[in-house]
């Protein structure tokens, strides 16, 4: 048998992680938003080519 050895890996996920706060973020905007509406809230997609 040969010595012991850790091994580690390392990741930066300070991308992922501002990509997330920023869905998050705007989740929660859109959230007051409809919340503070008091009229109906619909959206309709063209199907025109």
């Amino acid at each position: 048998m040969g010595r012991p050895v850790i091994i580690a890996v390392a990741r930066d996920v300070t991308l992922q992680k501002q990509e997330e706060q920023q869905l998050r973020d705007l989740l929660n905007h859109l959230s007051a938003l409809y919340n503070a509406t008091p009229d109906m809230i619909f959206c309709m997609q063209s199907m025109a080519l």
